[in-house]
């Protein structure tokens, strides 16, 4: 009996495993074979393998498009601009997502509008309309690629949680259990993260976003045009003055400490100077010697005797 529960322990880690490592490797490959195959096992299907229909079916799926304008308008009443512009917005389906209001008596109104996205070149006239255009910005980003990929992974995270279940119906042990309801809590928190996400972009695609902005103002001018030689010199002498400022203001800032900076730095020094002093070795005394009218007969020096030689005689 023992034996048999080991061998099937064994079995559920290995199938968890076998499950965990599918999942992984379809998330990676953003629709590969191995998602499709689980698809195929939990809709009940009785084989694995992916059909044609679904590679056209993704091939001629609409694209997913994120689109985006800036807007600038000169307007005769900023209210009364800023009551079309939300009309107009409401009418085709919009909201107003932000507002707000500068300078006095209502001047200048900055409005982020969501708007459908097959409503979004109309709402833009709309806007266009309301004075005299400024400037007028679109942009578009295609995010097709991304959602396939999130579905994707959405329906193979899905589809492991779906067998994860059904090997926990299966499970007799603790141990079994556990293992089990393990891995499908991960399963089950990363089909959230992948349904969060696929749910912002979605909405990112279904509603456009206008940010426009109503003026009164007529000393607005919009240029294009490269900046000219006057003024590339009229900054570069802004940031000069600028950086004098900021070193005037430093400078100022730490002259209080330069007192007690200079303090530091002389008793730092002194403190070496006593210590070099203290460590440098004492040279040795010099001997004088002594003349030599002066020294003891003990020290007088003794003759050298020469030895005996034979005399010679003459020949």
């Amino acid at each position: 009996m023992r034996h048999w529960r080991l061998g099937r322990l064994a079995w559920v880690v290995a199938s968890v495993a076998l499950l965990a490592s599918g999942a992984c490797s379809s998330g990676s490959g953003g629709g590969s074979s191995d998602a499709t195959a689980a698809d195929g096992a939990v809709e009940g299907a009785a084989s694995a393998v992916p059909s044609p229909g679904g590679a056209a079916q993704v091939a001629t799926a609409p694209r997913s498009v994120v689109y985006r304008a800036d807007l600038l308008v000169r307007v005769d009443d900023t209210a009364v601009a800023t009551e079309a512009a939300l009309d107009a917005t409401g009418r085709a389906g919009g909201h107003l997502f932000s507002q707000l209001t500068e300078g006095e008596g209502s001047r200048e109104s900055h409005l982020t509008l969501k708007v459908p996205s097959e409503r979004f070149e109309s709402v833009l006239d709309a806007l266009a309309g309301l004075g005299r255009v400024l400037r007028r910005g679109v942009k578009a980003q295609d995010v097709s690629a991304q959602v396939v990929d999130l579905e994707s992974r959405l329906r193979s995270a899905r589809a492991s949680s779906e067998r994860l279940r059904s090997l926990l119906d299966q499970a007799r042990t603790t141990s079994e259990v556990v293992a089990v309801e393990g891995e499908l809590a991960k399963r089950e928190a990363e089909s959230e993260a992948l349904q969060g996400r696929l749910r912002v972009l979605t909405d990112q695609v279904e509603l456009a976003t206008i940010d426009v902005r109503l003026t009164e103002r007529d000393d607005i001018r919009v240029s294009e045009d490269l900046p000219s030689f006057l003024g590339g010199l009229r900054s570069g002498w802004v940031a000069v003055v600028t950086l004098s400022q900021f070193v005037l203001v430093t400078l100022g800032f730490l002259l209080p400490f330069l007192p007690f900076v200079a303090l530091a730095v002389w008793l730092i020094l002194r403190y070496q100077k006593r210590r070099r002093n203290r460590l440098r070795p004492t040279p040795p005394a010099r001997m004088v010697p002594m003349p030599p009218s002066v020294q003891p007969p003990s020290a007088a020096p003794t003759p050298n005797p020469q030895p005996n030689r034979p005399r010679e005689e003459p020949r």
